[in-house]
């Protein structure tokens, strides 16, 4: 029996037809690195935003953050940090999107701290620097992703992350 949380648990039900199919949803195992018994990390968690950005309420906090269109990941910024998710909306503001997989108050008060620091760097970049930066050196982050949708630069394994947001934070 799963436990029993303040939030209830979850179900997928088929559909909403009398006899219709609900299977509980299982918790999958999320870990700062990807492995063979959780193969879930950060990246898989910006992959997931990217292919899905429906999944972030933003709509509900800014409406005008309704319908934002995926740009890249990993943006690389001029401080050395890297925008985990970078998007735009309908009326040309960018969204950044710093993805994290723990649950405590460090962890919040150091993404905010992030965020403010990548508006800070992307608030002085001019739209051509801007397209330089997505522009690098690019892969696809999937073969059935969207071609607009790439990974701004891999992150050199050895490099630490730090943050800063442009337009509009989220």
């Amino acid at each position: 029996m799963p436990k029993v949380t303040q939030y209830g648990n979850p179900l997928f039900i088929e559909d909403f037809k009398p006899g219709a199919t609900v299977k509980p949803l299982a918790r999958i195992p999320l870990s700062k690195n990807a492995s063979e018994n959780a193969p879930y990390d950060e990246a898989w968690l910006q992959r997931l935003i990217m292919h899905q950005p429906r999944l972030l309420p933003v709509d509900q906090i800014e409406p005008l953050f309704a319908d934002m269109v995926p740009i890249c990941i990993e943006l690389p910024t001029t401080s050395g940090g890297f925008v985990d998710n970078l998007f735009v909306t309908k009326a040309g503001d960018l969204a950044l999107v710093e993805c994290k997989l723990w649950r405590n108050p460090e962890a919040r008060s150091r993404v905010v701290g992030q965020i403010i620091g990548y508006a800070r760097d992307l608030s002085t970049w001019t739209y051509a620097k801007l397209q330089d930066a997505i522009s690098l050196p690019t892969a696809p982050i999937g073969e059935k992703h969207e071609a607009s949708t790439r990974q701004c630069r891999q992150r050199p394994k050895s490099t630490k992350r730090r943050s800063t947001t442009p337009s509009r934070a989220i």
